[in-house]
């Protein structure tokens, strides 16, 4: 899949996993809001795939992680829905912010329980590291919101570099969403879990 590359709207819109437009609209605080585009749509079960930039980063991480000796994580499908609702909702925002807090004021656990479509388990231990970045085009693999440059960050990060290390966890979920007819800003969430 390749992602849309036009703004369908004036209003602003998000392009994510598998080419889909968002368009924001209101929260209601049920689990569905963390949804894209409707809870179990079509277009939402195809933003809970990994598209190819977010294989990408998933590779990555592992790479680097066997590269530091330490087992490989799998993907979680309870973790799948949190990230994609933390990338989209830091790219509502324009920002991701440092505090890990999302518009509606949950942290990683509280997003990971409340979006988890499988029920991710209370009290489980979870990580989460983001990225916003912003300037130069797609066509530059380093441009500021590009999975590379979000890689750098993280891993020139003590705290974020451990916990791309963690031997704590096992699973990950990694969510991107990106503003811009040329993704000229990216948003990243890689939350960790155990599930």
């Amino acid at each position: 899949m390749t992602r849309s590359r036009r703004l369908t709207t004036a209003v602003a819109t998000i392009v994510v996993s598998g080419g889909l437009v968002l368009v924001p609209s209101a929260a209601s605080a049920a689990p569905q809001d963390c949804a894209y585009m409707g809870y179990g749509s079509g277009p939402d079960q195809l933003g809970l795939q990994w598209d190819v930039d977010e294989q990408w980063m998933a590779d990555t991480i592992n790479a680097y992680r066997a590269q530091n000796g330490r087992a490989p994580l799998a993907q979680s499908t309870a973790l799948a829905r949190p990230t994609m609702w933390g990338a989209l909702d830091s790219a509502l925002r324009g920002f991701a912010p440092s505090d890990h807090v999302d518009s509606r004021g949950m942290g990683p656990a509280e997003r990971a329980e409340f979006c988890s479509d499988t029920g991710y388990p209370v009290g489980t231990p979870i990580g989460e590291i983001n990225y916003w970045g912003e300037g130069g085009t797609a066509e530059d693999p380093y441009y500021y919101g590009s999975g590379p440059a979000a890689f750098e960050w993280w891993r020139n990060s003590p705290g974020h570099n451990a916990l791309m290390l963690s031997t704590d966890y096992t699973h990950f979920g990694v969510g991107w969403a990106y503003q811009g007819v040329n993704a000229e800003q990216g948003f990243w969430v890689v939350m960790f879990g155990t599930s």
